[in-house]
C-alpha cells in the first residue's frame, strides 16, 4: 500500500494573497502534508514539549528564530507553519505583529480545536488568515491504493488507520488518546463520565435529527447540557451539523431542526458498537449513508472557491431526502439506499423533492454492478458516485 496519498485540500491560491488556518481533528494529516507539500518553511511543532518549553522560557525566542529565517530565504513568500497553534493561542499576537510588519510573510496556522483560541480571547488575526478544514481521507484520495470502500465503510478514513495493520485496534487507541484526551485536556467538559455517557448517545444518533431533550432523557442529562455538547464536538471539529434545506419559495411545511455527523465513519462506528467485520446489513445501510456524507462534505470543503452548498431535506409528513448539493441554478438531490435497485415507495422522498423542484437532478446511491438512468433518475455505486462527485469541482 503506498504510505502517502495526494490530498485534495488546495490552499495555494490563497497562500499568494494571505496567510492560512489550517483546521482539523488530530491524526486527519495536518502536518505530514504541510512538510511534503511547502518542505523550505520553517515549521514549528508546539506538540514539541522542548520547543513548548523553549518559548516559554523566552517569549522572543520565536520571533527571532523568524527574523533568522527571513534573513536566509529566498522565497518571494517566506512561510512559517506553526503546528498546534491552540498549544500557545498567545502567539497569535506574534504572528499578528510579524504579518503587519513584513508584507511578504505568510504564516500557516494549524490546529485541532478553534474552540480554544475563540474562548483564549484572543483574534483570529481579523481576516487577514483565511480558513481551511482538513478532513480524513476521501474515496477520491485513496482510490490509488489498497484500501477502498468496504474498508472506509468500516475504519474510516484517518491516515493512520488507513495504513494500519490492526485498524480495529489502532481506532479504539485514537478513541481513547486522540478523541477523550483532546476534551480532557482542553478542559471542556467538568464531568467527563457524563459527556462520555453523552458520546455513546450521540453516536447511535449519528446522521438523524438533533433533539436535545430525547437524547438528554437517554444520556440522563438536561437538554442544555447536550446542547453543550453537540457544541463542543462541533467546535473541535469531531462532528458537523447538516442544515435542512430551505429555499425561500417552497409548497411544503419543512422541518427547521438540524441533523449531525461525526467526522469520521470509523469513529462513528467504533463509538456505537459497529466493530464487527463485515458489517451487519442494517449498520451497512447507515455506514454507507455517512461515507456518502463524508464525500460530500469533504468535496464542499475542498471546493469552497466553487460555493457548494450541502443540506438534507425533510418534510412535516417526514418526506425525506438524505443529501441536497446545491450551487447556484445547480441542485442535486441524493438519496442512499443499500441493497440493489430500490422500490418506488422507497424512493418516495426523491420523488417528491424531484416533483416539486422539476430542475432537480435526482440520484440514488445503491449497489448497482452499472450506472444507469430511469425516468430522469440517476442510479450508481459508490464509485461512480465518487468519480461523478469530483468531475463537478
Amino acid at each position: 500500500m503506498q504510505k502517502h496519498f495526494k490530498r485534495l485540500i488546495d490552499i495555494t491560491s490563497t497562500l499568494k494573497r494571505k496567510s492560512v488556518f489550517v483546521l482539523g481533528p488530530r491524526q486527519t494529516g495536518k502536518s505530514t502534508w504541510l512538510k511534503e507539500a511547502y518542505p523550505k518553511s520553517l515549521f514549528i511543532n508546539l506538540l514539541d514539549i522542548e520547543v513548548l518549553r523553549e518559548i516559554n522560557r523566552d517569549s522572543k525566542t520565536l520571533e527571532l528564530k523568524i527574523l533568522s529565517y527571513l534573513k536566509k530565504s529566498q522565497d518571494k513568500f517566506p512561510l512559517i507553519i506553526i503546528d498546534e497553534i491552540q498549544k500557545m493561542p498567545e502567539l497569535l499576537n506574534l504572528v499578528h505583529k510579524m504579518i503587519e510588519e513584513h508584507k511578504t510573510i505568510r504564516f500557516i496556522l494549524t490546529g485541532s480545536s478553534a474552540r480554544k483560541l475563540k474562548r483564549s480571547g484572543i483574534n483570529l488575526l481579523g481576516g487577514r488568515a483565511g480558513q481551511f478544514v482538513m478532513r480524513p481521507l476521501t474515496l477520491e484520495e485513496v482510490a490509488e491504493s489498497d484500501y477502498g470502500f468496504e474498508e472506509l465503510m468500516q475504519y474510516g478514513g484517518l491516515p493512520s488507520i488507513v495504513l494500519s495493520e490492526s485498524p480495529k485496534e489502532d481506532l479504539k487507541d485514537y478513541i481513547q488518546i486522540y478523541l477523550y484526551q483532546e476534551i480532557k485536556e482542553e478542559g471542556l467538559v467538568r464531568n467527563f463520565s457524563n459527556f462520555d455517557r453523552f458520546l455513546s448517545f450521540a453516536a447511535t444518533t449519528n446522521g438523524e435529527q438533533i433533539n436535545y431533550t430525547s437524547l438528554g432523557n437517554d444520556a440522563q442529562l438536561s437538554p442544555r447540557t447536550v446542547q453543550d455538547y453537540y457544541q463542543i464536538l462541533e467546535d473541535t471539529l469531531i462532528g458537523i451539523r447538516l442544515r435542512p434545506y430551505s429555499p425561500k419559495v417552497t409548497s411544503r411545511k419543512l422541518s427547521a431542526l438540524d441533523k449531525f455527523y461525526f467526522f469520521d465513519v470509523g469513529v462513528a462506528n467504533y463509538l456505537r458498537d459497529f466493530r464487527m467485520s463485515p458489517l451487519l446489513n442494517e449498520q451497512r445501510g447507515k455506514a454507507l449513508e455517512h461515507l456518502v456524507f463524508c464525500e460530500l462534505w469533504s468535496f464542499v470543503s475542498y471546493a469552497s472557491a466553487a460555493d457548494w452548498k450541502l443540506f438534507y431535506w425533510r418534510t412535516h409528513t417526514k418526506l425525506e431526502v438524505d443529501f441536497i448539493l446545491e450551487n447556484g441554478a445547480l441542485l442535486y438531490a441524493i438519496e442512499v439506499k443499500y441493497g440493489r435497485k430500490p422500490l418506488k415507495n422507497k424512493i418516495h422522498g426523491l420523488l417528491s423533492f424531484h416533483d416539486e423542484f422539476n430542475h432537480s437532478k435526482p440520484i440514488v446511491i445503491c449497489d448497482t454492478n452499472l450506472a444507469f438512468t430511469e425516468n430522469k433518475i440517476s442510479y450508481m455505486n459508490i464509485i461512480d458516485f465518487k468519480k461523478f462527485l469530483w468531475s463537478l469541482r
